[in-house]
């Protein structure tokens, strides 16, 4: 099995929050490498304004640490396969599932949880996130 990537925040002189951040800032951030596993606590999804070999857009899965994006984890897949755990309910609320926002700035899709990490798997046309509950 593949090692995962533990991604570090870089060091910046002034914290954004995640609505803070443009498009083009976005699109700047370091590309990771395609065949690496790694974990994030949040994920923004943008497009790249590509198109794909499917006729679809290309999207970018950027990750997010510390409530700072790090790092853009694939930005070639016209396709995300999302693994969720099992819903748990406590009387008729869920927790633990994903959740979805969008930031304002940007207009990336933010992706989080209230517990767990996602996990981003190599950078292919169909790329796999794993959403994984903190032990």
């Amino acid at each position: 099995m593949n090692e995962v990537n533990t991604v570090e925040r870089p060091v910046m002189p002034q914290r954004k929050t995640l609505n803070q951040w443009s498009r083009d800032e976005l699109m700047k951030l370091p590309v990771r490498a395609w065949d690496a596993d790694s974990e994030y606590d949040s994920l923004m999804t943008i497009s790249t304004r590509r198109k794909h070999d499917s006729g679809w857009a290309m999207m970018a899965i950027i990750g997010v640490v510390d409530s700072q994006p790090v790092e853009i984890a694939c930005a070639c897949c016209d396709d995300i396969e999302w693994k969720m755990p099992p819903m748990v309910c406590v009387g008729s609320y869920s927790i633990g599932q994903m959740r979805m926002d969008c930031a304002m700035r940007s207009g990336a899709l933010h992706t989080w949880a209230q517990k767990g990490k996602f996990h981003v798997g190599a950078a292919l046309s169909s790329t796999t996130v794993e959403l994984r509950h903190n032990a």
